[in-house]
């Protein structure tokens, strides 16, 4: 959003600061979720080069310019971790070599586009099949016509897209309407601006994995909403200029976009099911009203009829999606972090960010930092954390575990340094069976708690683990004491 708006102010008069402030924007977009920020790329760039008030020449020269901020913000991280050496920083989760550009382009990029027959094990990535997020197996998985559909299945659909036709009327009048404009009209430039974007993303997450990860999402309804906004707006000026195809716009757009909230809605009949009904209603009173306003009478009242209409129909329009999104407010529904509203919220995944998490020597809480609050243990795990904090005995580490899925509460909510054996994937070598001794060795390790989902080399530790460890007599966990003595005597 700070990209866009950066690179509206610089179209309007070629100014090239905001234009380079949407590099840095982007360039930090990338922090955070990588090659996907770098999507609105062709929106922005096609807003500034289609639009600014500059000769051709100019216009790219400003674009060149921008490109390489963004390229030097998204590439900091990247290069920092790759200049520090392996043995200073965390292992970089999702690969097989410890290395961020492996992570950027096979594990967080290709391997999301596997279902294409893309295969990111020469870029140094874990198997795509291991990667949280991935289209799940099942019947029609890999199918084609599945691949590309799911961004109207209910699934995504029920999380962004109850505004898909009125959107996507919005932008081929918005670009139709006003081509006769001049190059540089601000308006114009806007509904290309938000169409290119909403087409682009559309197409990535069609042909990319998205799995429970509604939460991406997010970037689809940022286009979703300013088209909707800036079409109920041409639509209901043309309404009211009276003649031409162009008055059957906003009925079009209030009668398409309440039938297909009603169909999304219907997928889940047991979820507000007045949902459905309640937009149908709605949606035909406003065609009622607006259609009165067409008739005989003072000119005031029609108009005042007109506006009514115009009110009932955003109603009709944006209630689901308000009704569907209010749901977070209900604690009834088990909302996962992962963005999602309603009855699909179920997912339990955890967003154990896959950034450097797994390895030797940072991990966890940073040294003299107050422990988090444990609200979020139960009595178990919160036992469980009084223990072997109390026994920690000056080691790095609280304890290591088989899977992040069972380090992850206490990182989360008490801030504990934990080892979570395999990653986030469970499929990153680390630690190797020679590194887990020599981190009990060295002291920096003494407590394994085994059992639940069990990695790779999770696996095979928690062998070494029940042969050289002793398991102690804890009721609500398999934690076992492993002693330096014990694993500095083994080659």
């Amino acid at each position: 959003l700070l990209a866009a708006d950066a690179t509206l102010r610089a179209a309007r008069e070629a100014r090239l600061r905001p234009l380079l402030a949407a590099g840095i924007w982007v360039g930090l977009g990338f922090q955070a979720k990588m090659l996907e920020a770098w999507a609105v790329l062709p929106a922005l760039g096609l807003l500034y080069v289609v639009s600014a008030p500059a000769v051709l020449r100019r216009r790219l020269a400003h674009l060149a310019a921008a490109g390489a901020v963004c390229l030097a913000v998204s590439a900091s991280w990247v290069l920092l971790v790759t200049l520090t050496p392996a043995k200073d920083r965390p292992y970089v989760d999702g690969t097989t070599n410890n290395s961020a550009i492996s992570q950027v382009v096979g594990y967080n990029f290709l391997t999301r586009f596997s279902s294409l027959g893309i295969d990111a094990k020469d870029t140094g990535s874990v198997a795509a099949q291991t990667m949280a997020g991935t289209v799940p197996k099942g019947p029609g998985a890999g199918h084609a016509a599945t691949q590309w559909a799911k961004m109207v299945g209910p699934s995504l659909a029920s999380q962004v897209g109850w505004l898909y036709p009125a959107a996507a009327l919005a932008a081929v009048c918005g670009l139709v309407w006003l081509r006769g404009r001049p190059r540089t009209d601000p308006l114009r430039a806007g509904f290309l601006l938000w169409a290119v974007w909403l087409a682009t993303y559309f197409l990535v997450f069609s042909a990319g994995a998205v799995g429970g990860h509604t939460y991406y999402m997010g970037v689809v309804a940022v286009p979703l909403a300013a088209l909707f906004g800036a079409g109920t707006v041409q639509f209901w000026r043309a309404w009211r200029n009276g003649s031409g195809a162009r008055t059957w716009a906003l009925p079009v757009a209030v009668v398409t976009t309440v039938v297909w909230s009603a169909v999304v809605a219907g997928q889940y009949p047991t979820f507000l099911p007045w949902l459905a009904p309640a937009a149908i209603i709605l949606g035909a009173g406003a065609l009622a009203l607006l259609t009165l306003s067409r008739t005989d009478g003072a000119e005031g009242a029609r108009r005042r009829v007109a506006v009514l209409g115009l009110g009932l129909a955003v109603v009709a329009m944006l209630g689901p999606s308000a009704a569907w999104a209010a749901s977070v407010l209900d604690p009834a529904y088990g909302h996962s972090g992962m963005g999602s509203t309603g009855p699909v919220s179920t997912w339990h995944h955890h967003n154990a960010r896959q950034r450097t998490l797994s390895a030797p020597p940072a991990a966890g809480n940073a040294g003299g930092k107050a422990p988090k609050s444990t609200d979020g243990l139960d009595e178990d795990q919160r036992r469980l954390l009084a223990y072997t904090r109390a026994h920690q005995d000056g080691a790095t580490y609280l304890f290591a575990t088989t899977s992040w899925r069972s380090a992850a509460a206490y990182i989360l909510y008490a801030g504990a340094k934990v080892l979570p054996m395999g990653g986030f994937t469970g499929a990153a070598p680390t630690p190797t069976g020679a590194q887990f001794r020599q981190l009990v060795a060295s002291g920096r390790l003494r407590y394994v708690v085994l059992g639940g989902v069990v990695t790779v080399p999770g696996r095979t530790n928690a062998e070494w683990v029940r042969a050289h460890c002793i398991r102690l007599p804890l009721p609500t966990s398999r934690l076992y004491r492993c002693s330096p003595r014990s694993a500095a005597a083994l080659p």
